[in-house]
């Protein structure tokens, strides 16, 4: 398992500390959210060399609404931007909120790049006001990408929404084989996506982890604070519980 860190691409200020931790060892590569309208004006030479997977921009897109393809589409000519600088394989997504898994294929379709990996959802967005989609393996099955990035906390809070159990959903999840696992805490009853530091919610991580691929790639996605100082201490925190394993 090799551990990283996610930032975005706007970010800017955090790129010479994370080239340095990188450096440093204290993690194996970056999860970068590429912002829209971002890759003409960062200093993206700061960071290549590090491997780095590339997500797509959460705001305001919504792969699953074709009214939104304005800026579903700009997202997508980001992203490809951005991993053909760094040489990534790959582009992370979120199919959406609006339940058109037509749409969410013919965009992936219009790209013609395999690259991309659907990321499975909670159950409801992060106002818990309208259900999200792509959150069980038959939601998933019906997005017309094999590639897949597993997020443990979105499948705990789906279970929630969906009265399923959590442990069961993961298991079947992991039945797409992710090669991408996004890791933080939070709390079992709740809906919403803490994205809590690791050991400050109820997730048993060291159950979670151990079903894992062992050949995954984990992102922590935990707060930022103070830097990217709390970023490693959350990777430090996932690193010894594989470690105890």
């Amino acid at each position: 398992m090799k551990l990283g860190i996610k930032i975005w691409s706007s970010n800017v200020n955090l790129f010479e500390e994370a080239r340095l931790a990188f450096e440093q060892k204290k993690f194996n590569f970056i999860e970068l959210t590429a912002i829209i309208n971002t890759f003409d004006t960062v200093p993206k030479e700061i960071i290549k060399g590090i491997p780095i997977i590339i997500h797509c921009d959460n705001a305001n897109v919504d792969f699953s609404n074709e009214k939104n393809n304005e800026a579903n589409i700009k997202a997508i000519k980001e992203c490809i931007k951005f991993a053909d600088y760094y040489n990534s394989d790959k582009i992370i997504f979120h199919p959406g909120y609006s339940d058109s898994y037509e749409n969410v294929n013919s965009l992936l379709n219009k790209t013609n790049d395999n690259r991309f990996y659907k990321e499975n959802m909670p159950g409801k967005t992060i106002s818990l006001t309208s259900f999200c989609i792509g959150r069980t393996l038959e939601e998933l099955n019906r997005i017309q990408t094999k590639n897949f990035c597993l997020d443990v906390a979105h499948a705990i809070k789906a279970a929630r929404t969906l009265n399923l159990d959590y442990l069961q959903l993961i298991t079947d999840l992991l039945k797409l084989k992710p090669s991408i696992v996004h890791i933080s805490d939070g709390y079992l009853n709740s809906e919403l996506d803490e994205h809590l530091n690791i050991g400050d919610g109820e997730f048993n991580l060291s159950e979670l982890i151990k079903l894992l691929p062992t050949e995954c790639l984990i992102t922590s996605e935990t707060p930022k604070l103070n830097g990217l100082e709390n970023d490693l201490k959350n990777v430090s925190r996932i690193k010894q519980i594989i470690k105890e394993l």
